[in-house]
């Protein structure tokens, strides 16, 4: 829950949320991908040769965070500044990384348009954070 709290907190307004908060490896998702309507989609079926294969140990290495922000007079520049508010974050390994290793998208979007405009930023862990998973 601290890193909960630290997402949350490192947020200046309201004007903005997270919506998918997802734990990497290698830059590759570790959980299945959820479809629009909520299943989950099917795992592949380990073949027999797979059967006695050991599961080979992984790092979470990072988090995928995605999220809206609504309509403001500053658009997509308050997700650059909860960036800047998370690189003091003692959860993510943010001081050396420039801004776009790190945001992947901040969506702009004409004022009246649309409700929110979406944005996405990959949060590598520091080594010591690292959580093992085995898949």
């Amino acid at each position: 829950t601290a890193v909960f709290n630290d997402l949350s907190q490192r947020m200046d307004s309201d004007l903005m949320w997270i919506t998918i908060l997802e734990p990497m490896s290698g830059g590759e998702a570790v959980t299945q991908e959820m479809s629009a309507e909520g299943a989950v989609s099917a795992a592949p079926v380990a073949g027999a040769a797979d059967a006695g294969a050991a599961k080979e140990q992984k790092m979470i290495d990072s988090l995928r965070i995605v999220g809206l922000y609504r309509e403001n007079a500053r658009g997509g520049d308050i997700v650059v500044d909860y960036l800047s508010n998370l690189r003091e974050s003692p959860f993510f390994d943010l001081k050396e990384r420039s801004t776009t290793d790190v945001l992947i998208e901040a969506e702009n979007f004409t004022p009246g348009s649309k409700y929110a405009g979406r944005w996405e930023m990959r949060l590598p862990l520091p080594e010591a954070a690292r959580i093992p998973f085995t898949k």
